[in-house]
């Protein structure tokens, strides 16, 4: 008898714990159908767009940009496209920020060389 109550109580509880996640994750067809929030503005988001593809290709001539800059930037454009404004701004906030950081890295770490016990 305790293994049938053990066994529906396990069950009970991955029943459970699996709905849960499900409630968590949603598909992609109901995230598309989520309507632009009013936080932020198209302006906005075109300004900020321009500011950092220009700090990405700043950054690309020098040869300095960091490896998920531009996924950041791509998953940006991706949140618009589906109407997750805040989602999207949270994206191009953060590539702009890699490519200012990375920007200045490679700017402090020019004409360094090599050190001394590697010759």
């Amino acid at each position: 008898m305790k293994k049938v109550f053990l066994i529906i109580g396990f069950t009970l509880i991955i029943a459970s714990l699996s709905y849960y996640v499900y409630l968590d994750n949603e598909p992609m067809e109901q995230q598309t159908k989520v309507k632009p929030s009013s936080d932020t503005s198209e302006q906005d988001y075109i300004q900020l767009l321009a500011k950092t593809t220009q700090e990405f290709n700043k950054t690309k001539k020098i040869g300095g940009v960091w490896r998920d800059t531009g996924k950041y930037i791509k998953k940006g454009e991706a949140m618009r496209a589906i109407g997750l404004n805040n989602k999207a701004i949270a994206f191009l906030t953060t590539a702009y920020e890699h490519s200012k950081s990375s920007y200045q890295q490679i700017n402090q770490q020019k004409n360094i060389g090599n050190p001394d016990y590697l010759y």
